[in-house]
C-alpha cells in the first residue's frame, strides 16, 4: 500500500540515467526536507529510453542524462528547456573478486576470457568503446580489436553490466566508478588517466512540466552546496574539478 498523500502533496517526476539512482535518491531525501509538501517520483532506465518515452509523451517534469545527445535532441525537438551539467563522473574496469583469471591490470583486458559492454547507442557503451579505442595508442594497434572479439554481450544500462560481473556470467565490463564503490562482489581495476574519458550528467526541466517552479528548484538544489556534497560523498565529481 502506497503512502497517504497530503491534499497538498505536488509530485515532482524525474526521469534520469540508470547510474544516478542511489545518488538521486539521495538528492530527492534531501530536496524533500526543504519542500514539505514535494512527493518525488523517479525513473530510472537507459537515457536513450528515457528519452523515446519523453518524445512519446510520458509526463516529466526533469530530466538528467548521461549523454549530451539525448538533451540536445529534446531542446532541439522544443520538449526541453535549458539544460546544464550536474555532476561528473569517470570509467573504471571491473572484475569479480573472486576471480583468478580476470584481468590484474587494463593493459591485460584482450586476456579475459568474456568482457561485457554497454550496447553502442547507449552511453555507457559509447564512452567504454572510446577508451578502448584510445588503448591502441598505448598498447598497439590491435589492442581494440583484441578486445571486441572478447566481447559476449552488450547491455542496456550500467547496472546490467555491473550485475553480469557480480554473478560471474563475465569476466570483466567497464563502468561509471560511482557504479563499482562499495560492492563486495567487484575488484576496480583502474583505467590510465591519458586513455580514460570525464563523463558529465546533464539535467534540464521539460516543457511540458506542471510543476516548472518545483523541477527548476530540484536543479538548483542539485548544484547548491548541499547537492554538490551529496554527490561527492557518492564518488561524483563536480564539473570544475577535472
Amino acid at each position: 500500500m502506497g503512502c497517504r498523500q497530503d491534499s497538498r502533496t505536488e509530485n515532482l517526476t524525474v526521469f534520469a540515467a540508470s547510474s544516478l539512482t542511489e545518488v538521486l535518491s539521495a538528492q530527492g531525501r534531501a530536496f524533500q526536507t526543504k519542500q514539505k509538501s514535494v512527493q518525488m517520483l523517479f525513473n530510472f532506465a537507459g537515457s536513450q529510453v528515457l528519452r523515446l518515452q519523453i518524445e512519446n509523451g510520458a509526463p516529466a517534469d526533469v530530466f538528467i542524462s548521461a549523454d549530451p545527445g539525448h538533451v540536445q535532441s529534446l531542446k532541439a525537438a522544443g520538449l526541453l528547456e535549458r539544460y546544464r551539467i550536474i555532476a561528473t563522473n569517470e570509467l573504471v574496469l571491473i572484475v569479480p573478486r573472486s576471480s583468478r583469471k580476470a584481468p590484474a591490470d587494463f593493459q591485460s583486458l584482450p586476456q579475459a576470457e568474456s568482457i561485457v559492454l554497454g550496447a553502442p547507442n547507449v552511453p555507457i557503451g559509447q564512452y567504454a568503446r572510446a577508451v578502448i579505442r584510445k588503448g591502441n595508442k598505448r598498447f598497439g594497434k590491435d589492442f581494440e580489436q583484441q578486445v571486441l572479439m572478447r566481447v559476449v554481450s552488450e547491455e542496456s544500462n550500467v547496472r546490467l553490466l555491473r550485475s553480469r560481473i557480480e554473478l560471474g556470467a563475465a569476466q570483466a565490463a567497464l563502468v561509471y566508478r560511482t557504479d563499482a564503490m562499495r560492492r563486495d562482489q567487484l575488484r576496480m581495476v583502474e583505467i590510465p588517466e591519458e586513455i580514460n574519458v570525464t563523463t558529465a550528467y546533464y539535467g534540464g526541466r521539460l516543457k511540458a512540466s506542471t510543476n516548472a517552479s518545483l523541477a527548476d528548484a530540484f536543479l538548483d538544489h542539485l548544484r547548491s552546496p548541499e547537492g554538490l556534497s551529496i554527490f561527492a560523498a557518492l564518488g561524483f565529481l563536480d564539473p570544475g574539478e577535472k
